[in-house]
């Protein structure tokens, strides 16, 4: 009786598992016939590296969200707004006003983390680097 309770479940994961490939397989082939491909080339009129517009994009921070919405144009960031209310008061939200005005005026380039709030700050960072890449021909 034993032997056969162990045949039998052997029987099921290996029916198991060929259900799950053909599955699988079937989600493979109907993807990329889904997948829309935006051109990659910069449009020959547009001299700058980035379109104009307003950007948002959030990233986890320490205790919440952080939320980043940035102003782009003729190649510079303008405006920014960082939020993040959950994070911890006068340590996260220390690094919310001093990451903004070191990525202003380092515009496009590397700025150093606030120390002591880590993670907010590379949060942060990340945001925005997900904005250029949303901005960027």
């Amino acid at each position: 009786m034993r032997k056969r309770m162990i045949w039998l479940g052997v029987a099921l994961l290996c029916a198991a598992s060929l259900c799950a490939c053909d599955k699988q397989e079937e989600a493979q082939v109907e993807t990329p016939a889904e997948i829309e491909v935006a051109p990659t080339e910069k449009p020959a009129a547009q001299d700058g590296k980035y379109k104009d517009g307003v950007y948002t994009a959030g990233r986890r921070g320490y205790a919440g969200d952080v939320v980043v919405t940035a102003t782009i144009a003729d190649d510079k960031i303008v405006e920014l707004q960082i939020e993040g209310a959950e994070e911890t008061k006068g340590v996260g939200s220390v690094a919310i006003e001093r990451m903004r005005d070191r990525l202003l005026e380092a515009q496009f380039g590397s700025v150093d983390v606030v120390s002591g709030a880590t993670v907010t700050s590379e949060a942060i960072k990340l945001a925005l680097a997900d904005i250029l890449a949303k901005a960027a021909y």
